[in-house]
């Protein structure tokens, strides 16, 4: 059985970076290489950097935190899901996943609750 943990970025200005972080987690701290959209340069997160995040879980019903570092060890032992919630958009992380894969699924999930916002506000301007 795999744990989900729940991840919001402080940030909601970038995609990739919080995508990636969530793989290097679920990877067990593995680096994790991404291009930067902003410089087009190519990063690395690594165990080291994951400290400062904090992720979210439910164990017995009540809200636990676990920062990001100790959630990459606890993965290296036990698979975990992560779910990062970029700009409302939950975007599910398996050990599996690539960052490839994470922005694919993002644009993906983003262009459908896009279509939905436009056909609803086609809707509504119809009705006026």
């Amino acid at each position: 059985m795999s744990m989900t943990l729940f991840f919001d970025p402080p940030a909601q200005n970038t995609i990739i970076r919080p995508l990636a972080e969530a793989v290097c987690i679920s990877h067990g701290g593995e680096p994790t290489f991404y291009v930067d959209t902003s410089d087009h340069k190519t990063k690395v997160i690594a165990l080291e950097w994951l400290h400062f995040l904090t992720l979210q879980t439910q164990i017995d019903g009540a809200g636990k935190r676990i920062d990001g570092y100790k959630a990459a060890l606890l993965a290296r032992h036990n698979p975990l899901e992560i779910q990062v919630n970029i700009n409302d958009i939950p975007v599910l992380i398996s050990p599996k996943t690539t960052v490839t894969q994470a922005m694919n699924q993002y644009h993906r999930k983003y262009a459908k609750v896009n279509n939905i916002r436009i056909c609803k506000g086609a809707f509504a301007r119809q009705k006026d």
